[in-house]
């Protein structure tokens, strides 16, 4: 996949009080910018958008058209204050999108040259999601995270945090797939490993070792495989599974 704007590096993620911070001072912006808009002249709809002031057009929208590859609005601060503050009343605070198949909605880059506590994206949803994907292609995922460093490190593509709650829930409706899969194309690492009790209710296919350092416990003796599994256990199904999850891999991580 390749980026329309240059990703930054960081090994840290934003703590949740640092997101609903950022959050915070936009609202504290838009507050700050009512009270700059009545007390400072506007330019009214039909007149020209007059800089230094806070301008309103009423019920009249704006739209500007441009034809070349370069941005149509650019929008830079100098300062330490955002280069932009969007908000709406009723509804979505920014609307973005794109009519290419192969670019994005929404793009988004921190052009940081050193790792710190920032991100590319930071999205606080206070009591309601923080971040929704999803897509109508059966053939496509509804949220991707790509961590493609060349070297060995202690980062993730997608890390999920709960502090009292779980950190990552995976679910499916569907009889003849799985809720998650785990893959280690290396054919040397674990493709997952868990720390602590784990649980599963329900049947479990393991295409390769199994090392455990705890006790495990069955409700039924263990018992050698039968000639052939049933369902979503068929080896025919874990070969196509293991076929799927590599063709996905393939077609997002950046070609070197």
């Amino acid at each position: 996949m390749h980026e329309t704007t240059d990703p930054a590096t960081t090994d840290g993620t934003p703590s949740r009080r640092r997101i609903i911070a950022a959050g915070a001072a936009g609202a504290a912006g838009a507050a700050a910018l009512g009270v700059a808009g009545a007390s400072q002249a506007q330019a009214a709809a039909g007149q020209a958008l007059i800089l230094g002031r806070s301008n309103t057009s009423g019920s009249a929208s704006t739209g500007v058209t441009y034809s070349t590859s370069t941005p149509t609005v650019a929008v830079h601060n100098a300062g330490s204050g955002a280069a932009a503050l969007m908000t709406s009343a009723r509804s979505n605070g920014f609307a973005g999108g794109s009519y290419s198949p192969n670019a994005y909605g929404v793009s988004a880059a921190n052009y940081a040259n050193s790792p710190g506590a920032g991100a590319a994206v930071a999205a606080s949803g206070r009591y309601n999601d923080g971040v929704v994907g999803s897509t109508l292609d059966s053939e496509r995922v509804g949220v991707v995270g790509i961590n493609d460093t060349p070297v060995v490190g202690s980062g993730a593509g997608v890390i999920g945090v709960g502090t009292n709650i779980a950190g990552v829930v995976a679910y499916t409706s569907a009889s003849d797939d799985s809720a998650l899969w785990a893959v280690n194309d290396s054919e040397a690492g674990f493709a997952l490993v868990a720390f602590g009790h784990t649980q599963f209710n329900g049947d479990v296919l393991i295409a390769g070792d199994l090392y455990v350092t705890g006790t495990i416990y069955c409700d039924n003796p263990i018992q050698p495989l039968p000639d052939s599994l049933p369902g979503p256990l068929a080896p025919a199904r874990g070969d196509s599974m293991l076929a799927r999850a590599k063709a996905l891999v393939s077609r997002l991580r950046p070609a070197r």
